[in-house]
């Protein structure tokens, strides 16, 4: 589980740089889910773990509903996992890690030498 979520960790600040870069190319996609995602983080370092959470839950809804069941779920569902685990929801925390390590082994972004150094 450890070696699933180093991947995951690369693989989020790659999303992170992917995002910047498409929006700064002007991609036409909609990546409004990131305005969610930064209410959430907002929220959750203000200590407003209630409105951290609704604030992940819509993003994850929005970036479900726009076909992105892709990074920016994944890195919704991360943070939201981050913060159920912190308030030591388990059960929840496990569900939205597992969605995202699902996407991540699906995307099969990782491969051989890419893997071996993230994880050296």
């Amino acid at each position: 589980m450890i070696e699933k979520l180093k991947k995951l960790a690369a693989s989020l600040k790659f999303f992170q740089e992917s995002i910047v870069d498409a929006v700064a190319y002007d991609d036409k996609t909609d990546y409004s889910f990131i305005e969610s995602w930064r209410l959430g983080l907002e929220a959750e370092a203000n200590g407003d773990v209630i409105a951290a959470e609704n604030s992940y839950l819509v993003g994850l809804a929005d970036a479900k509903a726009n076909g992105l069941s892709n990074y920016g779920a994944s890195l919704l569902a991360t943070s939201l996992a981050d913060l159920y685990q912190n308030e030591r929801r388990f059960a929840e925390a496990e569900e939205n890690y597992k969605f995202a390590i699902a996407f991540f082994e699906k995307s099969q972004i990782f491969n051989g030498e890419s893997e071996q150094a993230l994880l050296a």
